[in-house]
């Protein structure tokens, strides 16, 4: 069976970046899942091309691994795939042609249960990792990967900012593994604005990376 394809896009304010993100996922998928945090004016769905569903969550601070798991959630109930493959973008994140098919049949050719390409240079030959390691740069792409949806993962929502995507790459690890695909590297074009810009996000940062530790016994880094 071919798993069905879908996209979760965490979003604020940032219009432009958005019609972008989802021009370049929204062939690559069925449905394109927009998690409008609390943007003005409010994010509509039928500004996009491609098939969406936009829910609107005004929570503030915002706590991403909430947002991640709305859209999981709502995808799990949704969809009619025993199989079922998701990314999980940031608004900043445009994906070139082809990322999505394959990155998630070097997912499932090595039975893996979560895939990005690499966040700095692209690789030649898979990487894969089955075990928490202190390798900052071959870890999972923090801001565009892939789920193998119906193995259930979750983010962790005690981790509202900052450490998320790692909690989410050290469990895919124990839960099956995550492999690094080859391919182009996923640019990240406002890396750090918000966390620069609001004290009280950097301060959650600090916290959260306290909260890893004592889930992970230590920060890998």
């Amino acid at each position: 069976m071919i798993p069905g394809k879908y996209a979760i896009v965490l979003t604020h304010n940032r219009p432009e970046l958005l019609q972008r993100c989802v021009a370049a996922i929204g062939p690559q998928v069925d449905l394109t899942v927009i998690i409008d945090n609390a943007s003005e004016p409010a994010v509509e769905a039928g500004s996009f091309t491609y098939p969406n569903v936009v829910v609107r969550e005004p929570q503030q601070p915002p706590n991403l691994s909430r947002l991640w798991n709305v859209g999981l959630v709502l995808l799990d109930w949704w969809t009619q795939s025993q199989n079922w493959d998701v990314a999980l973008l940031c608004d900043d994140a445009i994906v070139h042609q082809g990322w999505f098919q394959e990155t998630a049949h070097c997912m499932r050719e090595h039975d893996c249960v979560a895939a990005s390409t690499h966040s700095a240079l692209p690789v030649q030959s898979p990487i894969i990792k089955t075990e928490p390691d202190h390798d900052i740069y071959n870890r999972m792409c923090p801001w565009a990967f892939i789920l193998r949806g119906e193995v259930g993962l979750r983010a962790d929502e005690d981790l509202k900012w900052w450490w998320g995507d790692t909690h989410m790459d050290f469990s895919a690890r124990k839960a099956g593994g995550m492999v690094i695909a080859p391919g182009p590297v996923v640019p990240n074009e406002k890396m750090g604005e918000f966390t620069n810009i609001y004290a009280h996000l950097g301060e959650q940062a600090g916290r959260d990376g306290e909260t890893f530790a004592a889930k992970w016994n230590g920060r890998p880094w």
